[in-house]
């Protein structure tokens, strides 16, 4: 895999979106690691992924699996208040499985920050 992007669609005060695309041209697997912003919570998933597996971990050091994705779906984690990051960390590892030439991924992963709270002298 040798053909990958990652877009930053929004980053403004609240709101956090990461657009991930890759298109396999090679045998070969890929791991790559995004950086998001610190204690956010996912609120959706929309993705397409054809020809294998798309596994998003929290973390790099400690990986917390946070879903393996195939085909297409919208997973809406906002009636449950968000995916917390349980690793307290800034960072989400992209890994595909079985990946081969002309496989792809289309991840749109949408975040809120976490309020900070006001600190009064």
């Amino acid at each position: 895999m040798a053909t990958s992007k990652i877009t930053i669609v929004h980053d403004e005060v609240r709101n956090f979106v990461v657009n991930l695309t890759g298109l396999g041209d090679t045998l070969g697997q890929e791991n790559k690691l995004i950086k998001v912003p610190q204690r956010a919570k996912i609120h959706y998933i929309d993705f397409t992924v054809t020809g294998g597996y798309v596994n998003l971990y929290w973390g790099a050091l400690d990986p917390v699996l946070i879903g393996s994705l195939s085909n297409y779906q919208d997973i809406d984690y906002r009636r449950m208040g968000g995916l917390k990051n349980p690793t307290d960390g800034n960072t989400i590892l992209l890994s595909t499985v079985g990946f081969s030439i002309g496989s792809s991924y289309n991840i749109m992963i949408s975040m809120v920050k976490k309020k900070h709270k006001k600190v009064y002298p």
